[in-house]
């Protein structure tokens, strides 16, 4: 019934450690497809904002050159103005011309927000301009390579923002258009310069995703044409420590490498921006803007379901792991004390039949394999069936307990062993023992139980409760089994009952006299 009992729980334990092994392994694969599955998600949506972004940008340069097509269409006495400009001996408008043009370029400067104006002769001579600024004139004169004048003149609208050899302050953004004269012939020039630090932020801001979201331009040495949102710095707790990547290894912003060299990218492993924070992002490069498109976030906030939702998780298997442990030690325990009572006597507490057998079997091949002397003792209880008579099974059992106990305690060593052999028999085994030491245990043995007192019978002359014992020592090289030696020690303990009992019997003796 125990060992049925003791295998059950084994299979239990057993159990509930596959249980553990497939959870965890579950866990683990899980949240291995979760990181991926937010990784693809996060750069499908990346991609998507910049290049929903760039799209933006490309739609309001080409609304801005349509705008300034428009205002030259409407205003058909520019080809006249232009067409008389030749005839005059300086070329210069009448003030009636000058304000007349004024007004309208005025308007459209503080409808567009531009930043400057200029009406230009065939020959690149200002006829009217906002402020007069000769070195953003001459700067965009630089600008104009033999093919970007070839496709001006063509009729082509030119859209131009440079950072590299510009000596002011302020990023320059133009865009030039130009005008033919009544007769169709070029006339001159009409050049707007706007402000990407104003226009391509309004555009850009318009595809910003979540908090720290930050779509921006760039040019071909990475340098921003628009301003950045200022990411707020936020303490990481113990789980976004834990997810996020080494910062000493990860790449500083990547697309600030030459940008009309590289292709597309995305990059959601995490990366240092311009402000030093940790982001993910994705870029992209326009040749019809020629300038490139950025979207970033913050690491944090773009894997903030994702680490909220693992925190979740590692919390749960944290707390199903400490239960699984504790059912696995509580059974253990139960396992442990089942083991323990199997190999215990019921009655007496001391080792059974069975433990004695393990043990003897294991000390046997012990003594087997280096040589040592083993004793093995029976013991039987004298004048134990008047005692039973005498006083009833309950006060036998009491005696037997008594016995038992006076027994283990009377043993020198650790390596002894004393178990419930049956009935009123025991059995005591003694490792390292030669017949000399064994003799000196035994007459121990015999006085424990004498001290006991325990009165067979009223009536009886010798009334006190006693032992046989047979000793046989195993100190020879004869190859015994463990039957074998319960043999002869048996023979030895009919011997010292055959004498009176109250005495030990070894073997040897027995067999030569």
């Amino acid at each position: 019934m125990l060992l049925r009992l003791s295998r059950r729980v084994c299979h239990t334990c057993q159990g509930a450690t596959l249980f553990a092994l497939v959870f965890n392994l579950g866990f683990w694969i899980s949240t291995n497809c979760l990181e991926q599955r937010t990784e693809e998600t996060l750069a499908k949506v990346l991609s998507s904002l910049v290049s929903t972004s760039e799209s933006a940008l490309r739609y309001w340069v080409n609304n801005e050159l349509a705008t300034l097509n428009t205002f030259t269409e409407n205003r058909p006495y520019l080809p006249k103005i232009l067409s008389q400009l030749p005839s005059r001996a300086e070329q210069q408008l009448t003030e009636a011309e000058f304000n007349a043009l004024q007004l309208p370029f005025e308007g459209l400067a503080r409808n567009k927000n531009l930043v400057d104006y200029w009406l230009l002769d065939s020959h690149f001579k200002p006829l009217l301009s906002r402020s007069n600024d000769a070195d953003k004139l001459a700067q965009f004169r630089q600008w104009l390579t033999p093919e970007l004048m070839a496709k001006l003149h063509r009729g082509d609208d030119l859209f131009l923002h440079q950072l590299e050899g510009n000596d002011l302050d302020s990023p320059l953004v133009f865009i030039a258009h130009r005008l033919l004269n009544s007769e169709q012939q070029l006339g001159g020039y009409i050049l707007f310069q706007l402000n990407p630090k104003v226009h391509f932020t309004q555009v850009l801001q318009l595809n910003n995703y979540a908090r720290s979201g930050d779509s921006f331009a760039f040019n071909a040495d990475g340098q921003t044409l628009s301003q950045n949102r200022q990411y707020q710095s936020e303490p990481l707790n113990l789980i976004d420590r834990l997810l996020q990547p080494n910062v000493d290894k990860v790449d500083v912003s990547p697309f600030l490498r030459p940008c009309h060299q590289q292709l597309p990218g995305v990059n959601t492993d995490g990366y240092l921006n311009q402000q030093g924070k940790l982001v993910v992002g994705a870029w992209i490069w326009s040749p019809t803007l020629n300038l490139g498109v950025a979207t970033e976030m913050a690491y944090t906030e773009a894997f903030a379901v994702l680490h909220d939702t693992k925190t979740v998780l590692i919390a749960s298997q944290i707390v199903t792991n400490l239960m699984l442990l504790l059912f696995a030690y509580t059974n253990w325990r139960h396992q442990r004390r089942l083991r323990q009572i199997s190999m215990e006597d019921d009655l007496t507490g001391i080792a059974n039949r069975r433990a004695f057998d393990q043990w003897f079997t294991t000390a046997l091949a012990n003594r087997r394999r280096h040589s040592e002397p083993l004793t093995l003792m029976l013991l039987d209880v004298d004048k134990f069936k008047p005692y039973n008579d005498e006083f009833g099974h309950t006060k036998g059992d009491a005696a037997l307990k008594q016995i038992a106990s006076a027994l283990d305690n009377a043993l020198p060593r650790s390596t002894d062993l004393v178990a419930r052999y049956g009935g009123e028999e025991f059995v005591v085994a003694l490792q390292y023992t030669n017949s000399q030491q064994a003799e000196v245990v035994a007459q121990h043995l015999l006085q424990a139980v004498a001290q006991l007192d325990l009165c067979a019978s009223s009536q009886a002359a010798l009334a006190n409760v006693t032992i046989s014992i047979g000793i046989f020592c195993y100190d020879n090289d004869s190859s015994y089994s463990v039957d074998d030696l319960m043999e002869f020690a048996d023979k030895a303990l009919y011997r010292a009952k055959a004498l009176g009992g109250n005495r030990a019997e070894h073997y040897v003796t027995y067999r030569q006299s």
